[in-house]
Parts: C-alpha cells; sequence; structure tokens
C-alpha cells in the first residue's frame, strides 16, 4: 500500500472515530451586538416613530436650538448640550414661547451604545457635579429643581410614578435624582416617599420644563419595557402644542452665529462675488481683436543682430572664432598643424584655394584691428568667410 493510501485510510478512520463520539445535540448561544444603521446613530429613532404612528406627528432632528424655522409645542435637548449663557437664554425663551421643554441630563447622548455589558454603561457619563459646573445649573435654580446625588436608581428595580390619573413603571439607571422644591410635583411616586425621582415635571414661564435624570428609558432599546412608550405619550400630552424636535447640539458654531447674525450681508458678498467673477471670466468678456504681429524680414534679423553684437564690441569674437575656424580647415586641408595666434601665410593660402581671394585681401583680413571701422569689418569677414568654404 502506498503512503497516500495510508493517510487517506488514516483519515477516514479519525473521522469515523469523531462522528461516532459526537451525539447531535449542542447548546446555541446567542449574543446583541447592537443596532447599525440610522438606529446605531440616532438613539431616539424608536421614540419618533413611536409618536408618529401613535398621531404626534414627525420628529425632527435639530443641530442646534438656534436653528429652529418653525415653532415646536416639545423640544428634547440633553444637558451636555448646553454649554453656555446664551444657550441658556435661548431654552428661557423657548419657555416663554410655549414651549414644552425636555431636559435629558444624563443618558442622551448619541456615542452611547445600548448593547454595552450591563445597563450601567448608560450611566455615569454625566454626574450631578458635571452639571453643577455647566451653565445650565442656572436654569434649573431659576425653576426649583434640585440635583440629589445621595441617590441612585437601578433598572432591576423600577420605580413606578403617577401622571395624570395613570400609573407608569419606569426602569433606569441613573446616578442621581432630581426634586421639584418651588411646585407642587405632577409626577408623584406611587411609593410616596418624597425622595427624588427619575423624572419631574413643572409649569416654567408659558411653557413647561421636564427635567428627566437619565434618558435611558426612551433610547430605542429599552422604549419597550415597562410603561417606558406610555410615560412618553404622556409627557407629550402635557404639551400645550404639536411638533416635536430633538436637538442634536445644543451650542452654534461661528459661521451659524454669521448666518444668524447677518444673513442678508452673507447673501449680498455671495452675490456680488458671483457677479465679479462672471464678468471676469473670459467666456463671458468682451471678444478682444487678433493684436496684429509685424512680421521681419530674415535679413533684417541678420543684420540687427550685428548691429547688437557691433554695438557691443563684439568684433574680436567675430574675427578671433573665423581665424581658429580657417586654422582648423586649413591643418585638415594641408596636415600642416598650427596653434593660434599663429597664422599659415597669406600666399599660400591664397595658392590653395585658386586665387579666389587675392593675398593681399587674405593678409588685411588676418592683419585687422577689433576696433577697425564697419566697412572693414564687414569686408574682412565676408572674405574669412569665403577662404573657409572654399579649404
Amino acid at each position: 500500500m502506498s503512503v497516500w493510501r495510508r493517510c487517506l485510510a488514516g483519515f477516514v478512520v479519525l473521522a469515523a472515530f469523531l462522528f461516532a463520539g459526537c451525539r447531535g445535540d449542542g447548546q446555541w448561544e446567542e449574543e446583541q451586538l447592537g443596532y447599525t444603521g440610522k438606529a446605531r446613530r440616532y438613539p431616539f429613532l424608536a421614540a419618533s416613530r413611536v409618536l408618529e404612528e401613535a398621531g404626534y406627528g414627525p420628529t425632527d432632528r435639530l443641530r442646534s436650538v438656534f436653528v429652529n424655522d418653525k415653532h415646536y409645542g416639545t423640544m428634547f435637548v440633553r444637558a451636555s448640550s448646553v454649554a453656555d449663557k446664551a444657550t441658556v437664554n435661548r431654552l428661557r425663551r423657548l419657555l416663554r414661547d410655549d414651549v414644552h421643554l425636555v431636559l435629558l441630563l444624563d443618558g442622551g447622548e448619541r456615542y452611547l451604545n445600548d448593547f454595552s455589558k450591563g445597563h450601567r454603561a448608560l450611566a455615569g457619563s454625566w454626574q450631578a457635579e458635571d452639571i453643577r459646573d455647566t451653565a445650565l445649573i442656572e436654569l434649573l435654580d431659576e425653576f426649583g429643581i434640585e440635583l440629589d446625588d445621595g441617590i441612585q436608581f437601578s433598572a432591576e428595580a423600577p420605580v413606578r410614578y403617577s401622571l395624570g390619573g395613570e400609573t407608569f413603571e419606569v426602569a433606569a439607571d441613573a446616578d442621581f435624582g432630581v426634586r421639584c422644591v418651588r411646585a407642587e410635583p405632577v409626577i408623584e411616586s406611587v411609593e410616596g416617599d418624597g425622595d427624588a425621582a427619575l423624572i419631574v415635571t413643572r409649569r416654567a414661564l408659558a411653557g413647561r420644563l421636564t427635567v428627566v435624570a437619565n434618558a435611558m428609558p426612551f433610547r430605542s432599546r429599552f422604549l419597550a419595557e415597562g410603561d417606558h412608550a406610555h410615560l412618553l405619550m404622556a409627557l407629550m400630552d402635557l404639551s400645550d402644542y404639536g411638533g416635536i424636535a430633538v436637538v442634536e447640539d445644543g451650542g452654534i458654531s461661528f459661521f451659524g452665529m454669521v448666518w444668524r447674525r447677518g444673513s442678508l450681508l452673507v447673501v449680498a458678498g455671495g452675490l456680488a462675488l458671483v457677479l465679479w467673477l462672471w464678468r471676469r471670466m473670459t467666456r463671458r468678456a468682451p471678444v478682444l481683436a487678433a493684436p496684429e504681429v509685424a512680421l521681419t524680414d530674415f535679413g533684417e534679423r541678420i543684420e540687427g543682430l550685428g548691429h547688437f553684437v557691433w554695438s557691443q564690441k563684439g568684433g574680436a569674437q567675430l574675427l578671433e572664432g573665423m581665424k581658429r575656424e580657417l586654422l582648423a580647415r586649413w591643418g585638415t586641408a594641408t596636415g600642416q598643424m598650427l596653434v593660434f595666434p599663429e597664422m599659415p601665410d597669406s600666399g599660400s593660402i591664397s595658392e590653395r584655394i585658386r586665387g579666389e581671394v587675392s593675398a593681399d585681401d587674405i593678409r588685411a583680413a588676418l592683419t585687422l584691428e577689433a576696433g577697425a571701422e564697419s566697412e572693414p569689418m564687414l569686408l574682412a569677414i565676408s572674405n574669412l568667410q569665403k577662404v573657409i568654404r572654399l579649404l
């Protein structure tokens, strides 16, 4: 039996033993990894859809409390979005405009994962001390709402609250509670112990202010638990007007402020820039006539070049270059090797070219000084060129 057959037989025997020892049963465990897509980026997607199906209308998402072109009856704002007094003043103005303002103190951030190990992962992103260090505490103090960090809530121990004659069971993790000290509580604990609660609501100016210690009951994963969805709709019934908005961020950027305060100026500047570019573009500019190019004869160009060389006192360089060329041609033709500035005899050169140029003219060209007049210079250059061509 070959080696390959032995290996195949061993593999078949091993597989038979493995299959024989398998009973065919097992245990499957399912682990929830979390939402994907829009539900992962927007923790209140389920709440917005529940409210829309219940007839409360669609829920708009706003980038800032400063950017709202229409009047909303209810606006949800995270505490982490209230960073300065300008935002607090804006919230106060919204209350004057009959808006039901719902402040989510903790657990409303988008980066939190509803499927993290343990429900406590949604608590603690904002502590009571953190909120006291922000400008939001000014608004809470104004309407008599206190933060009590001496109490904690656990999702494993739901709390029952009474609102409008109905009882709601709410379960959430929170490291602190809220208490309304200067108004009759609209939401009361069924146990009636008077401790701080997960949620309080009261009239504020012309609107209503609701403060939620932790937004966990209204997040997508936990909205279906307990009576969270019914509590959300009961809060909507406390609003004087329809229209719901969730503010993604509370502040306003520099460019947003410029657009808010000077949108007309920005639009006018943009139109002026577009008009200027339109007038300056080549394809929109007036058609220009083709420039008239003066053509120059080649002879005139050579003559002009000669005048330039002569004006720069370049006659010596012209003569030297031609003498060196003549010396090289003479060495090639006769085999007589001379070193510049030594030149062959003018008579010998004249005899070599069969008298085409006389010996006197060759002598005059070879002995002409660089500073001579133009006419002798031109005659010497012409004779030297003729000699070079004939050698």
